[in-house]
């Protein structure tokens, strides 16, 4: 009990130090923890994820059996649902259907119709009328009931398989689900798809069809969807489902009610991913752990030591008193004992919030994703062990010096050694290792493989032993150099400069250890914090290639292209996408696209990466641009003497025409007859002719080609067609001469209704292409895009454009919409819009007119992403990262404490000699700030030269293949941290100067005061 009361004393009084020891083991209790409760977590995150993006035939399962007129629906029902008690049941959906032959008004006419009915399914169909209630009810889609010529109230027939009839009333008429209801189990829907032509069944509800349907003598197909909740539950009872899924199916098959049971689920696949993500994920994770916990059990050593160093002189006097070394250890393990259960807890907690920051660091999860946080039993043993482990530490630590006597004690603080690991070569041991890490590293797959679902341990072990080895030379190269500065220092006037650097050439002591810390700590930092960087922007260029902005967005042909195109939000680009036909043979491994964007909109609406084009997103996008070739006009009336051959007799006369409010028009001005006519047409609001066309509407072969002439054309006033040329449209030609007042024309007629036509001339359209439509079709080249056959000419060269894999051609949108809209006849369309920002632009569209259909979002794409294991990883990387900054940076304050507080000797005998105490001051300050400056500048620089050195090799490991990983810094991180270690540097020198300069010099020169 003395000894424990003594030891108490001793801790509240020298709590600083208590409390030092104390927080650096939590901190290292803490790094170890975080990996499994981060591994735990992670798994339950890799599950929701994958739970929350598959299909819901893959996450639930459906029994499905068959049975007779006389099968005892009850009895089934009431055994599978018992059976089914087991498993996370958020819903059961029953389902049975069969065939019937329905009669209407014409009894001649029956059609075969399914007929179902389905719990629940009158929410989820859009009705007109009432759901079926009841056996002589049903509900039909209203394609069926006006093929049976029925409305609602009225009686329909239902004739079974052998004649059986029953009358049913007609209540309510509804049209197809969405196919995207959940609700009717993905594509085991019994809704046939939209370009199919078999018949949408018709609906009752279950008391009827189990009433009718056996009346009938039908055979019926009986299913009973079970949705699972797995929202919550645990990865270890999930594991199991499959099991329990096998296990109910084979007791259901043994009653007589499922001897034909069918049973349908992809959650066995499912969780076998789950599992294999989840063991891809455990080697990198512990990787970073114990590589931290390395680093911070060293942390512990040193601020240990320091500790012992400020408790060696009241040690070395009860030695000298007679305790014996026994005793001492015993005490000191005591104290070590509880140390590290004051630190355990404090050390969980610690571990927790690591893994809650890893658990934010890896990107957004999507919507569902679970993200627990929680102590298992591993970590709880792990931590054990970590706390004992830092005990023993700071008990072997002691053993040197509980053996001392007061007079070994002065003589050793009279003649201070260099520390041992700045005696030691270490580098020379860890940089062949790390040498051969690197290696390794160039000659894995890691460089070329293009989906890969884990990351190489390699990826976050070399740059550690690089860093590691690289620091320890850095600062052997810093001492070098200030024992070379010996001479010259020598005959400085400084005292200051004199007295620092002769003791950092000399003895260096605590400061070595210290700017190693930094070193390391600053390198290890840029790479973690740059790993995450990279990942994070490599999902969403992943993202963002794929989708071609945050948002992707279908739309139905508009019925005015031009006004929707520019109609779109301000953060919208109106997109077009074909394939286009080329006139020359290319080496194509996909079909080329065709992608049209606005070049006023795209900057702000669409999404780019600077290093997919050597010319900048504002030069091509001016380049492409395309003045508006259409005609101006001042009159809304069109007038044209014609002089037409036989051939041409029949067709239409078309002027295709621009309103000043951006609509497009087509006008007729008549059918053309043999001979010379004028011929005219009404321009409602024109403001500007993009065409005249020639329209062949007879389902007769037309002419294969015809010629005429057009004088005196005019719209208000003459227009000139000299420079005209003719359309290039579905296999139509011709050519185009002056001749006196007007033009002789030539025209060899398409496959289209339009046979051909003229235009004002738009020139080759510019156009920014990929380098095989370049090298394959020179510049510059024709291709035909829907239907019509134009000219291109390459302005720009790029490697790659957002959602597109492989070649490609981009073009303005209102140049080749203006080019498309001057024939009047269906073509090319503007079929997309894309959309930056976090808002759904689907409620803008609807607001400007236009139908929205599938739509691809970014950010789901990302939130997949970041549950990938690599990407899980690296987050754990960063959280680590952060964790040892934290201890390093009280690591780095209590080190500058306290090792300058044990050279209070030193200073009390400069300043009673005396020395200025702003000499004093001024020796610390740059003694310590030159090896702290040093320490960030070269931890910094080895971090970025590592990083630069190993992108090439580990981009691909811990992101996407393509579009290939950048190099990415996080610079407001990185300035935090870097804050934070020189407020804790400038905190513990100005507490220790503070402390040297308040103390008594004849106090400290008579005996080391404690």
């Amino acid at each position: 009990m003395a000894t424990l009361r003594f030891l108490l004393k001793r801790f509240f009084a020298q709590r600083l130090l208590g409390l030092a020891i104390v927080v650096t083991l939590g901190f290292t209790i803490g790094v170890l923890v975080a990996g499994p409760i981060y591994a735990d977590a992670a798994r339950e995150a890799i599950q929701s994820s994958a739970v929350s993006t598959a299909s819901v035939t893959v996450k639930n399962v459906r029994f499905l059996t068959y049975g007779n007129p006389v099968y005892d629906y009850e009895t089934a029902n009431a055994t599978l649902e018992d059976e089914v008690s087991r498993l996370p049941v958020g819903e059961i959906v029953p389902q049975g259907r069969g065939t019937v032959r329905l009669v209407g008004t014409d009894p001649n006419a029956p059609l075969s119709l399914t007929v179902l009915f389905r719990d629940g399914a009158a929410d989820h169909l859009p009705f007109r009328g009432e759901p079926p209630q009841g056996p002589g009810e049903i509900a039909l889609p209203g394609g069926i009931a006006r093929l049976l010529g029925v409305d609602l109230g009225e009686t329909v027939t239902a004739v079974g398989p052998t004649g059986e009839q029953a009358e049913l009333t007609l209540v309510g008429r509804f049209d197809p689900p969405s196919r995207d209801d959940p609700f009717w189990f993905g594509d085991q829907t019994p809704f046939p798809p939209p370009d199919s032509t078999e018949l949408s069944p018709g609906l009752m509800d279950r008391a009827g069809y189990l009433e009718v349907a056996p009346a009938l003598g039908v055979t019926s197909e009986y299913v009973w969807d079970v949705y699972l909740d797995l929202v919550g539950v645990p990865f270890v009872r999930a594991e199991r489902i499959p099991q329990e899924i096998e296990r109910i199916s084979d007791e259901l098959r043994a009653t007589p009610e499922f001897t034909q049971l069918q049973v349908s689920t992809g959650l066995d696949t499912l969780i076998t991913l789950v599992q294999q993500r989840v063991e891809d994920l455990r080697v990198p994770i512990f990787l970073v752990v114990f590589q931290i916990g390395a680093v911070t059990l060293a942390i512990l050593a040193g601020v240990g030591s320091l500790v012992l160093s400020r408790q060696s002189f009241e040690l070395a006097i009860l030695r000298s008193r007679g305790f014996s070394g026994g005793k001492l250890l015993a005490a000191q393990g005591v104290q070590a004992v509880f140390t590290a259960i004051v630190a355990y807890p404090l050390g969980l907690l610690i571990g927790m919030a690591l893994a809650k920051l890893a658990s934010n660091a890896n990107g957004p999860s999507l919507p569902g994703v679970l993200f627990p946080i929680g102590l298992s039993t591993f970590a709880l043993v792990l931590g054990a062990i970590g706390a004992l482990i830092g005990a023993i530490t700071l008990l072997l630590l002691s053993l040197p010096h509980v053996r001392r006597t007061i007079l070994e004690e002065r003589r050793l603080l009279s003649r201070e050694d260099r520390p041992l690991i700045s005696r030691v070569p270490v580098e020379l041991f860890v940089l062949p290792v790390a040498l051969f890490t690197f290696v390794e590293l160039r000659g894995t797959a890691v460089q070329s493989t293009s989906a890969r679902d884990q990351l190489d341990p390699l990826v976050l072990l070399t740059p550690t032993l690089l860093i590691f080895a690289l620091s320890f030379l850095a600062l052997r190269l810093l001492l070098w150099f200030l024992r070379r500065l010996d001479r010259p220092v020598a005959h400085t006037k400084s005292l200051p400069i004199y007295l620092a650097t002769r003791r950092l050439s000399r003895s260096p002591g605590t400061s070595f250890a210290t700017s190693l810390l930094l070193v390391l700590a600053v390198g290890l930092l840029i790479v973690s914090t740059s790993y995450r960087a990279i990942v994070l922007r490599n999902h969403e260029d992943t993202a963002h290639q794929q989708v071609g902005a945050d948002w992707n967005v279908q739309i139905a042909v508009p019925d005015d292209p031009l006004i929707a195109a520019s109609s779109v939000p301000p953060n919208a680009v109106a997109v077009i996408r074909s394939q286009p036909v080329f006139e020359l043979p290319g080496s194509f491994t996909l079909s080329p696209s065709v992608i049209a964007v606005d070049p006023q909109r795209f900057a702000t609406g669409g999404w780019w990466r600077s290093d997919y084009s050597n010319t900048p997103l504002d030069t091509w996008l001016r380049d492409i641009e395309v003045p508006d070739p259409a005609v101006p006009v001042s009159g809304g009336s069109f007038t044209a003497t014609v002089t037409a051959g036989a051939p041409a007799e029949g067709l239409q006369l078309q002027v295709t025409y621009e309103t000043d409010d951006d609509r497009v028009r087509t006008a007729s001005a008549g059918t053309i007859v043999q001979g010379t006519g004028t011929y005219e047409a009404a321009l409602d609001g024109a403001d500007a002719i993009l065409s005249i066309t020639f329209l062949e509407e007879a389902a007769a072969e037309g002419p294969d080609s015809f010629a005429l002439e057009l004088r005196d054309v005019a719209a208000g006033e003459p227009i000139a067609l000299g420079t005209w040329t003719p359309l290039q449209w579905r296999g139509s030609d011709g050519t185009v001469t002056p001749a006196g007042s007007g033009i002789s024309v030539t025209i060899d007629t398409g496959a289209g209704h339009v046979v051909g036509g003229i235009a004002p001339p738009i020139g080759p359209l510019p156009a920014l292409i990929s380098p095989e439509i370049s090298r394959s079709q020179g510049s510059p080249f024709v291709a035909t895009i829907g239907g019509q056959r134009l000219e291109f000419q390459q302005v720009a060269l790029a490697q790659a454009f957002p959602s597109v894999l492989g070649d490609f051609l981009v073009v303005s949108t209102p140049a080749l919409l203006r080019a498309a809209v001057r024939i009047p006849e269906p073509g090319l369309a503007l079929n997309e819009v894309w959309a930056m920002g976090e808002d759904d632009p689907r409620p803008a569209l609807r607001q400007a007119g236009m139908i929205p259909g599938p739509t691809q979002a970014a950010g789901a794409i990302i939130g997949a992403l970041a549950q990938l294991p690599q990407s899980l990883a690296v987050g754990m990387n960063f959280a680590t990262a952060v964790g040892g900054l934290g201890l390093v940076v009280l690591g780095v304050a209590i080190g500058l404490y306290f090792a300058q507080r044990r050279r209070e000797f030193e200073f009390a005998s400069l300043r009673a000699m005396g020395t200025e105490p702003k000499q004093v001051s001024r020796v610390l300050l740059l003694e310590q700030g030159l090896m702290i400056t040093f320490a960030i500048l070269a931890g910094a620089g080895i971090g970025f030269g590592v990083l630069r050195l190993l992108m090439p090799y580990v981009g691909r490991s811990i992101g996407s293949a393509f579009p290939p990983p950048i190099l990415v810094f996080d610079w407001p991180a990185l300035a935090v941290s870097l804050s934070a270690i020189v407020a804790a540097s400038a905190i513990g020198l100005l507490a220790a100067l503070r402390a040297l300069l308040r103390s008594s010099v004849t106090s400290v020169l008579r005996g080391e005061a404690e």
